[in-house]
């Protein structure tokens, strides 16, 4: 329960500095927020997973009130910087001006979103309920067990979720179906990493290799799904002043998920079980 203490206590930090716009605050917040959710998913043979259920939701609500936000946030850095590297042959008169005015808009709306939660009384009883179970873990019966045993246990169990989630992709159609299943498959990685960092102070160096492999999937398929979020957000501005310029940063982007998808194979390819 020290884990899921210290990520308590980083939820409770990282909330005061979004409330007084800190930099990278809220994703440090979404962060400390899916760590927690995480560690609950994982460890619900030692944690009774009907007495964590409904917080685990609400950390889910939670962290997507956020996601809007920060998202534009990596977005708008990404595009902008692309931008900026294109030739000046390519890049058409308004361009720059309309996904200036877009990333405006897209940032105040998502501030507004993360304001309107951190001020919600749902929010409020979020807190109050993780204190609780911070205070009175509802233990299982596999909580007597040795810890050591237990742990590894879950980590393994993680990583055949993660595995069958993306033994499914081989049979997706490339395009929409596959980002689905890549972003999925990202998820399972994501869950897996948190469970990893939650056990290897007990576990130790023997897990650490394997979180750090999977740490860097999940960052290859974080940059996949940034990819494909961008060649929709260009898509939206393919009729906007600047159109021209968007269909090569499309493009670009294009080229990029199919480097990135690649990376991943390669990753996976490589990765072994904990």
């Amino acid at each position: 329960m020290a884990y899921l203490g210290t990520q308590l206590d980083a939820i409770r930090a990282h909330d005061l500095g979004v409330r007084r716009d800190a930099e990278d605050a809220v994703h440090q917040l979404r962060v400390a927020m899916r760590r927690t959710r995480s560690v609950l998913t994982a460890f619900r043979h030692v944690l009774d997973r009907d007495a964590t259920r409904q917080v685990s939701d609400e950390l889910r609500w939670a962290a997507g009130e956020l996601s809007a936000a920060r998202d534009t946030e990596v977005l708008r850095e990404h595009l902008v910087g692309e931008l900026a590297r294109l030739p000046e042959e390519a890049v058409t008169p308004g361009a720059k001006a309309r996904l200036t005015a877009y990333f405006d808009e897209q940032t105040a709306q998502g501030r507004d979103r993360v304001r309107e939660a951190l001020s919600s009384g749902r929010y409020a009883e979020l807190l109050d309920a993780l204190e609780r179970l911070v205070a009175r873990p509802p233990f299982t019966g596999q909580a007597n067990e040795p810890a050591q045993d237990v742990l590894e246990r879950a980590v393994r169990r993680t990583h055949r979720r993660l595995a069958r989630e993306a033994g499914r992709l081989g049979d997706l159609a490339p395009g929409a179906e596959l980002d689905t299943g890549l972003h999925e498959v990202r998820k399972k990685a994501k869950r897996a990493r948190y469970a990893a960092e939650a056990v290897e102070p007990v576990v130790g160096k023997r897990v650490r290799r394997w979180r750090q492999d999977v740490k860097a999937l999940a960052g290859t398929l974080g940059e996949h799904h940034d990819s494909v979020v961008a060649r929709e957000v260009l898509r939206g501005l393919a009729g906007e002043p600047g159109a021209f310029t968007f269909g090569v940063l499309h493009q670009r982007e294009t080229e990029r998920g199919q480097r990135l998808h690649q990376r991943f194979t390669e990753q996976w390819e490589s990765l072994g079980a904990p």
